[in-house]
């Protein structure tokens, strides 16, 4: 899955990656942080195979949403930290190949 983890204020404590999924995956965040929310499309299967359960709070019913971009948002505009369109690239994970 691709994932990225942030805490209860929007900072980020781990850029997006592509993680595959294991039964310790995301473990090692246990050692600094007592409860972690598991959102998006690949919960349900972390949910079945993680041997941290306990520690997650599953969020089954919901995906992430572009609303929950406001904060980081509204404090980059603030912050007069804007990117120069004319040059943006996308960032994807992994190359792009076209197929027939």
């Amino acid at each position: 899955v691709y994932s990225s983890v942030f805490d209860n204020n929007y900072q980020t404590i781990q850029d997006v990656t592509a993680k595959i999924l294991d039964e310790n995956a995301y473990a090692e965040l246990f050692e600094t942080h007592e409860k972690l929310y598991a959102i998006g499309n690949g919960v349900t299967k972390f949910k079945d195979i993680t041997s941290t359960a306990e520690n997650f709070i599953f969020i089954e019913d919901r995906n992430p949403s572009a609303k929950e971009m406001l904060i980081t948002a509204e404090q980059k505009y603030l912050n007069k930290d804007f990117e120069d369109v004319a040059y943006f690239e996308p960032y994807y994970l992994k190359d792009f190949v076209a197929g027939k």
